[in-house]
C-alpha cells in the first residue's frame, strides 16, 4: 500500500512538473500520462487480469459500528481536505491560484511550488482511491465442488 501511494504521488508530481515548467495544457498532460500508464500496465501484465484475492478485503468489506471502513476513510479524507482548504495558508493559496494564478503570483504566493504540491496531493489521493476501489472488489466466487457421482 505504501509503495502504491508513493508511486501515485510521484506520478502526480511528474504531471505537476510537466504542467508547471513546460506550459503544456493540464488536460493534455494528464490525459497523456494516463494513456502512457495504461499502455505500461498492459505491457507489464501482458493483457492478463490480476487480482489480489482477499488480502485487502477487510478494508473493503468490514464495518465499524455498522459503517463500512471505506465510508470512514472517505469521510476522514473529505474532512481533512475541508479543514486544510478552509483554515490553512496552503488552502487559501490554492483558492487564490484557482481564482487567478497571475494575481496570486503578484501577491507573493509561490505558485510553482504550491502547484507541484497540489499535483502530488492529487496523485496520492488518486492512489488512495485506487486502493479503496481495489479493496472493495469482491473476491472471485469459489469454485463449485465436483458434482459427479463416483
Amino acid at each position: 500500500m505504501v509503495v502504491c501511494l508513493a508511486l501515485a504521488t510521484l506520478i502526480g508530481l511528474v504531471n505537476g512538473l510537466v504542467v508547471t515548467y513546460t506550459r503544456v495544457a493540464l488536460f493534455v498532460a494528464t490525459l497523456a500520462s494516463a494513456m502512457l500508464l495504461d499502455g505500461v500496465a498492459l505491457l507489464v501484465l501482458d493483457g492478463m487480469s490480476v487480482t489480489i484475492g482477499d488480502r485487502m478485503s477487510a478494508l473493503g468489506n468490514d464495518e465499524i459500528a455498522g459503517v463500512p471502513y471505506l465510508t470512514v476513510v472517505a469521510v476522514l479524507v473529505l474532512a481533512l481536505t475541508g479543514v486544510t482548504m478552509r483554515f490553512t495558508t496552503f488552502g487559501r493559496d490554492a483558492f487564490a491560484m484557482g481564482g487567478n494564478e497571475h494575481v496570486a503570483r503578484l501577491s507573493g504566493i509561490n505558485v510553482d511550488g504550491r502547484k507541484l504540491a497540489l499535483y502530488a496531493l492529487a496523485g496520492v489521493l488518486a492512489g488512495l482511491a485506487g486502493l479503496m476501489l481495489l479493496s472493495g472488489s469482491a473476491p472471485p466466487p469459489p469454485t463449485p465442488p465436483d458434482c459427479r457421482r463416483s
